[in-house]
Parts: C-alpha cells; structure tokens; sequence
C-alpha cells in the first residue's frame, strides 16, 4: 500500500496457484528481498519479491509421493536475510526451519526435554542474529538461540497472541486490548507500553518503517510516529 493505504499490489485472491492464497494467516516482510505468507489451508509457505511476484515455494511434502508431512496448516512465518524459513506447524504443534534449496527441515529446537518448551507455537519472529522467539497458545514467549539452544523464557500475559519486531525490540500484542508491550528482545522483559487511542477492533498486527509505526486492528491501519 501506499502510505495513504492505498492498494498498489494485491493478489489475485483465492485459490492454490501461485499468486493465490487460502486463508492466510501471516505475512513477513522485514527482508529486502523477501515477502513471506502462511497459506494456511493450502499447507504451504509462498514467498514473493517486494513487488508481489512468486518466486519459490515450501511446500507440505518434498514430493508427491513422499509420505511424511514436513508441516501442515503454517500459522506463523519468518525468514532470514539467507532465505531460511521459520515457521509454526499449526497440525504438529511444533516450530521447525526449513531450508530453501534442499526443501528439507529441521525442529526449531535442537532436541531432548527443552523442546517441549515449544508444544504450541502460534506466533514468531526471528532477528539479525537468527535468534527466534516463539510464542505459545498459553503466552509463554521463548527465546532461541541460532544454535536450536533455549536462552529465556517468559510469560506477559495469557492474553498475548502475537509477536512483531520494532528495529531490535520484541512486540507483544494483546487480545482485546489497546496496549501493545515494547520488550527487550535479549532477555524478554517488557520496557514501554505504547497505547492506542480512537482506535476501533482489537489489534491484529504492529510492524515498523523507520521513524513510523503501523498497527493494523480489526476495520484500520494507524501510521503512528515511533518517539
């Protein structure tokens, strides 16, 4: 959009071609290159440039015949500068990373009884330093490290539903509320909140363009000036 919110790009609309999605349930758009959605009922990942034109995919399975699901119905995605795919496994309830070239993948998590620090991911975002956090359907939001390790846990709120990123600072983005929690992406701990005034809907999403900051609720988007 332009910073009127006028529509420059879209999609074609519904469908499984490649310039149609099916009930998409995240976008990331922080890389140069790269434009990221979860295509939630086609299972499957599709990344565009900045201009909206499909370049690859990551798909359910590495080929038709091949039996294991690699993911089912993605809730959430992020990428890294290299094209490395983060994403959450709505059907397995798990975080994985996929790798472009190879299509194959990996859990988030390098193994063992940490990993069930993760038994519900529904949100996450990753940083220059591939360290992810990953937010669970409680609100338990976990910090991990580039190598698969667990380096914090924290717990906002129950009510938190969603994670974004502003320059290096984590968002935490409440259901039903007007505040959205400012935290240090390091150690998690909340630093500011930011309140939303006359605004109507709940908010959905926040990102951030330099000075700026665009939080998306149920009816608008709000360009805000970051202080």
């Amino acid at each position: 959009c332009s910073a009127r919110g006028d529509s420059l790009v879209s999609g074609i609309g519904l469908g499984n071609g490649n310039e149609q999605l099916d009930s998409p349930q995240d976008v990331d758009a922080s890389r140069v290159n790269f434009v990221a959605v979860a295509d939630y009922c086609n299972e499957r990942i599709q990344v565009y440039s900045k201009e909206l034109l499909w370049q690859f995919s990551f798909y359910v399975r590495t080929t038709d015949a091949a039996k294991e699901k690699k993911f089912g119905y993605p809730r959430a995605v992020a990428m890294n500068a290299a094209g490395l795919c983060y994403l959450a496994d709505g059907e397995n309830k798990r975080a994985i990373k996929l790798q472009s070239k190879s299509n194959s993948f990996s859990l988030l998590v390098a193994g063992g009884s940490s990993a069930a620090a993760l038994w519900d991911p529904v949100s996450l975002v990753v940083d220059e330093t591939d360290e992810v956090a990953v937010l669970n359907s409680d609100g338990l939001v976990t910090r991990i490290g580039a190598l698969g390790d667990i380096k914090r846990n924290y717990r906002p709120s129950p009510k938190t539903v969603k994670l974004s990123k502003i320059g290096d600072d984590l968002i935490y983005i409440f259901k039903e509320g007007s505040d959205i929690i400012r935290a240090d992406f390091s150690t998690l701990a909340p630093q500011s909140i930011i309140h939303i005034f006359g605004r109507e809907g709940d908010i959905r999403d926040v990102t951030s363009s330099g000075s700026h900051l665009y939080i998306l609720t149920q009816k608008h988007i709000y360009q805000c000036t970051i202080a």
